[in-house]
């Protein structure tokens, strides 16, 4: 081998070790899986989460991600069916190796996939739904959220209906209604509970199954109760056709109630289908900022600039706003596990997280060893039909779920 030759392939192996240049080490990505509703019948809840952290991760990654490497996220649809969901997850923890779960779907489509986590040593942060408890002072020790607790002893949700409720209609004729899903009939149930707790007066509870388009029947019982407020704890697709047939059975008066699952986009087209209501008889509860809040948090205009970037299906929502700060609190873990980084680090790091929300909520996500859920932050909103925006009714408050349990 001549000289010359030598002298290159020592400039060539040299280059490979300079500051800054990515070795085969350097570039493996951290790995998570993502798995949820991205096609089923409750997409219009959990996609559009999906798509807000798909964003943040997608400019985090272009920044350069975090210790150096970036972040590889499989995104799997599970459609909410709990042995697809279960398929998925085995695949993620066993083929895919996957740091930790990421999302998931309806409260049906969780127990198989929590039971595989718990059994691996997984961690799983869930979006909208985490149906583990995560309360104080002994949470499940591998799975957090950044959405709703859903749990037999304590459902912030339901707290907040009724709570709501009482503060824009004291001592009120309710009726309580969700659609009917373990998590939804939970749900009904604690509402209940906290309405009659809280002063109201239920004069009618039900729920209906997830697809079905025609109200009337239960309708017109709701006519006979004569509420003055309607709480139903559903999403769009079912929110929807309920609006438009309220309106039909003379109800368009009547307030009726929903939650962020219902996203904005959903929230309008059912506005936009009343044939002479404004829908101002709609309010709106959500953990996060809506994007049709006229006094947003700049954070949104992030998440838009990453939209039009990086590409959308969904409308700017809240849920959006959800998916965004759960991809930031997998950055702030992951700063704090290093490279590498294993899946009980990971645990380890999510106890130690204090998040600036950034005004997407009302105030930081705080995880510790002894509670994986935190203190959490409602707002809730009016539909102003001359304005077509939300209006705030009832500015941020705090709710702890020990205080709630």
């Amino acid at each position: 081998m001549t000289k010359f030759r030598i002298s290159i392939m020592i400039i060539a192996i040299s280059y490979l070790f300079l500051p800054g240049k990515n070795t085969a080490f350097a570039s493996e990505p951290y790995v998570f899986g993502f798995q949820t509703d991205l096609t089923g019948d409750a997409r219009a809840g959990y996609a559009p989460i999906a798509e807000g952290f798909r964003l943040y991760i997608n400019k985090l990654n272009d920044d350069g991600g975090v210790n150096g490497h970036t972040i590889k996220v499989i995104y799997e649809d599970d459609k909410s069916k709990p042995d697809l969901a279960g398929g998925i997850a085995e695949k993620l923890i066993t083929k895919d190796n996957v740091l930790a779960i990421l999302g998931l779907g309806y409260s049906r489509s969780q127990p198989p996939v929590l039971e595989l986590a718990a059994k691996s040593g997984v961690p799983v942060l869930t979006g909208y739904t985490a149906t583990t408890p995560l309360f104080p002072n002994n949470p499940a020790k591998n799975v957090f959220s950044v959405g709703i607790q859903m749990h037999p002893k304590v459902m912030p949700q339901s707290y907040n209906n009724a709570y709501v409720a009482s503060k824009i209609c004291p001592g009120c004729r309710v009726a309580v209604t969700s659609f009917d899903t373990p998590g939804g009939r939970l749900c009904n149930d604690w509402s209940d509970i906290w309405c009659k707790k809280l002063g109201l007066n239920v004069v009618f509870k039900s729920e209906w199954p997830p697809s079905t388009l025609n109200y009337t029947p239960w309708l017109i019982k709701i006519c006979n109760a004569n509420p003055d407020l309607v709480i139903s704890t559903v999403g769009g697709a079912n929110y929807i056709p309920l609006l438009r047939q309220m309106e039909k059975f003379q109800l368009e008066k009547v307030d009726l109630l929903v939650v962020d699952f219902v996203n904005e986009g959903d929230l309008i087209k059912g506005i936009e289908q009343l044939l002479t209501g404004t829908g101002d008889n709609v309010i709106w509860i959500s953990r996060y900022a809506s994007a049709l809040d006229p006094e947003r948090p700049p954070e949104f205009e992030n998440i838009q600039r990453a939209m039009n970037k990086y590409g959308h299906t969904y409308s700017l929502s809240a849920l959006h706003a959800m998916g965004w700060t759960m991809a930031r609190v997998v950055e702030s873990a992951l700063k704090k596990a290093g490279w590498p980084c294993t899946r009980d680090g990971f645990i380890a790091a999510l106890e130690k997280t204090d998040l600036d929300s950034k005004g997407l909520t009302g105030g930081p996500i705080l995880f510790s060893s002894t509670d994986h859920y935190g203190p959490s932050w409602w707002k809730a909103y009016r539909w102003d039909g001359k304005k077509r925006a939300l209006k705030t009714i009832l500015d941020w408050y705090r709710v702890e779920l020990r205080e709630i349990m």
